[in-house]
């Protein structure tokens, strides 16, 4: 029996190819893949050729299954010496596999047992898919709790993709009285309202009572874009940390008034961390964390293009994709 997996050929190509399916090792486990969802800058920038990290070497056909990591499966198989999961056991990925690794966007994978929760039955994959972008998303928000910065009055989030669509809700769960989305794009605000998540504002829109040091500035700001014109906004507009989650792919520069009391902070990345996942875990189970709406669009795997077209147009925000036999 084969396995068959989505695989990018060449900038803007792709094909459904058959793989042997693996024996699981120590620590591992075989899944049969339900659903996985995109990572929208992933998916973007590997289809039009661009690597997704400053310095990233990227050669095509690219590795089988990648970039896909955001993973609903059931356990098909485990490895020797595995006890903490079960055959027939729904799990969900809490974190990406290596890069040199088959990824999930496909029928079938290896993963490692220490990378995946348990997940209940009966809910939609949907809602638990992009549980590893829930964790790298807590894991600064816990980072920004755990030294005194949340809860805060107000926090500002730049960027209501899907990890400023989280830290919205995240930060609202935490205790911050008042949350600001920003965003230039009126269908990224208008859902980020009709959710409830956030306050939605054009960046243009901020007035001079926003400023640094001002009555309506931001307590806190977190970038969920990785620009250095928008870091260099969320610090003319917040009082005291900016923490940067975005991949940053150019430089951006610390001014001297943001070194005038109140002297600003910006928080690097913490890294991912267990914790962060199990946070995420617990505010989804709770009804805290919505995860399925942000999935606008669900597409079977073999119409992978599609995804990407959604992703590209800003039609969706995030897509589901059916990896399930029927779909692939």
């Amino acid at each position: 029996m084969a396995k068959k997996m989505m695989q990018l050929m060449d900038v803007g190509k792709f094909a459904m190819a058959e793989f042997p399916i693996d024996t699981p090792g120590p620590g591992q486990v075989a899944l049969e893949v339900e659903a996985v969802t995109t990572c929208p800058q992933w998916d973007m920038h590997l289809w039009r050729g661009e690597p997704m990290f400053p310095g990233m070497e990227l050669t095509y056909p690219f590795t089988p299954g990648a970039p896909g990591h955001e993973t609903v499966g059931r356990v098909a198989q485990v490895g020797p010496g595995v006890t903490s999961l079960k055959v027939e056991q729904r799990v969900a990925a809490w974190r990406a596999l290596p890069m040199d690794r088959h990824g999930t966007y496909g029928t079938h994978v290896l993963h490692d047992v220490d990378r995946l929760l348990p997940i209940p039955e009966g809910d939609p994959a949907a809602a638990w898919a992009p549980l590893e972008l829930a964790m790298c998303v807590a894991t600064t928000m816990l980072d920004l709790r755990d030294h005194g910065f949340l809860p805060c009055r107000r926090i500002g989030i730049s960027g209501l993709g899907p990890g400023g669509l989280i830290a919205c809700q995240m930060a609202g769960a935490m205790g911050v009285q008042e949350v600001i989305g920003f965003d230039p794009d009126d269908r990224r605000r208008e859902f980020a309202a009709g959710h409830g998540w956030a306050e939605p504002m054009d960046p243009s829109a901020a007035n001079a009572n926003m400023n640094r040091g001002k009555p309506d500035a931001m307590d806190v700001s977190i970038d969920c874009v990785g620009s250095a014109k928008v870091i260099a906004f969320l610090s003319d507009h917040t009082n005291d940390v900016v923490a940067i989650f975005g991949v940053q792919r150019e430089d951006y520069a610390f001014k001297p008034r943001h070194g005038v009391a109140p002297a600003l902070r910006l928080w690097g990345y913490p890294g991912h961390h267990l914790a962060g996942a199990r946070f995420a875990h617990g505010l989804v189970r709770e009804n805290s964390l919505d995860l399925q709406s942000l999935c606008t669009h669900c597409v079977p795997l073999r119409q992978y293009d599609q995804a990407v077209s959604l992703l590209l147009s800003k039609e969706a925000i995030k897509v589901c994709l059916l990896c399930d036999a029927p779909n692939v």
